[in-house]
């Protein structure tokens, strides 16, 4: 249903490529495995250092978590946000788009021709720092809701994992594309990071964003899965576009 990239933190116009001038100037990383390394070798992904906190928790006031909506409810429903600047807002997994209102129409998340299907939704609201990464989770940076058109589901959905960044380009010869993720509707839990078309897989493990390696000029693509053993949930994924040969202009 939804269109697709990646804590994190929108009307609406590139995120991604915001990220990658900051992004570009921290330490090169190992890359991940590759994909036939067994599961319990996957190795982890450096973490990277978050930029700051924000100076308030950022909020969606509506919907409510919990709310049930009818068809007709669901098409017109607004989402109501608040926090400091620089927001962005994904729904259902899709890119995050930067927030320019704190009152917007869910219309504006969607494809002219999509709709809200019957079930589990889930807004994710992050606050974003100067170079693009998400502001500590802990301390507020990151909203969660999930509401459901029609009645909620039996059994209920599975959390979602979501991917906050990368997306958008990347330029410059050597950056550290960061990978942020939130799990909506549930626990912060491990994943584990397969990156298309190249066949690496890694894990990230902890709290990020992680750093994601080296890459050619490319399209890639990163899913995000729950590790072995851990309960159900919804996978995540990003695109990014890689330019090795260009500096991103001013």
């Amino acid at each position: 249903m939804r269109r697709s990239h990646g804590i994190l933190f929108t009307f609406l116009s590139c995120a991604g490529c915001s990220e990658s001038a900051s992004l570009a100037e921290r330490p090169r990383a190992a890359a991940p495995a590759p994909a036939n390394a067994g599961e319990a070798e996957l190795p982890p992904l450096p973490v990277l250092a978050r930029t700051g906190r924000p100076p308030e928790p950022v909020r969606i006031l509506e919907p409510p978590d919990g709310a049930e909506l009818d068809v007709a409810s669901a098409r017109s429903l607004s989402v109501r946000v608040r926090g400091p600047s620089s927001l962005q807002l994904s729904l259902d997994g899709a890119r995050p788009r930067p927030v320019v209102s704190d009152t917007l129409r869910i219309a504006d998340l969607l494809d002219d021709s999509e709709t809200l299907a019957a079930g589990a939704h889930d807004l994710v609201l992050v606050a974003v720092g100067p170079d693009g990464v998400v502001l500590e989770p802990t301390a507020g940076g990151v909203a969660t809701v999930r509401f459901f058109v029609g009645t909620r589901p039996i059994p209920p959905a599975p959390p979602r994992i979501v991917c906050l960044a990368p997306f958008g380009t990347y330029y410059g010869a050597t950056p550290t594309i960061a990978l942020d993720f939130v799990v909506a509707s549930g626990d912060p839990t491990d994943a584990n990071v397969e990156i298309s078309p190249v066949a690496r897989r890694a894990r990230a493990s902890g709290r990020g964003p992680f750093a994601l390696g080296n890459f050619e000029s490319g399209d890639y693509r990163v899913t995000l899965e729950p590790v072995p053993g851990a309960p159900p949930a919804l996978p995540g994924r990003c695109v990014f576009a890689y330019n090795r040969e260009l500096e991103r202009s001013p």
